[in-house]
């Protein structure tokens, strides 16, 4: 079970601060939780964790992370949304250790920061 809040630093949305965000549902093996700041700006993460079948004598944990931030926009009484959002998958052997999953887990979120803008305006 994860806790009832997680703590967001360096987001848009803290001012410098971190986001406490709540808890608003467990349920299937997923928990989500939702911070909706003043202005109507939603932060929304869903963290599923399950285990995949054996191959083997082997088997693998699946993290999987959902973050989406939907931006409410304002325009001449006109509204829209621009919708950030990230998904991710740490999968780890069973019984490994968690703090090596996590250090290679946040050194691939480090490339993705830098391969994400340019990979955005390679589309343009």
């Amino acid at each position: 079970m994860l806790p009832a809040t997680v703590d967001v630093v360096n987001h848009p949305l803290g001012d410098g601060s971190a986001i406490v965000v709540p808890k608003i549902r467990e349920q299937n093996g997923t928990s989500t939780y939702k911070y909706i700041a003043p202005s109507g700006d939603e932060l929304t993460i869903d963290v599923r964790h399950s285990l995949e079948k054996k191959v083997g004598s082997v088997q693998y944990e699946r993290h999987n992370f959902d973050v989406k931030y939907v931006v409410f926009n304002q325009q001449d009484n006109l509204f829209s949304e621009d919708v950030h959002q990230l998904y991710f998958v740490v999968r780890r052997r069973r019984g490994s250790s968690p703090a090596i999953s996590e250090e290679h887990a946040r050194s691939a979120l480090g490339v993705f920061g830098w391969l994400v803008p340019q990979l955005i305006a390679g589309e343009a």
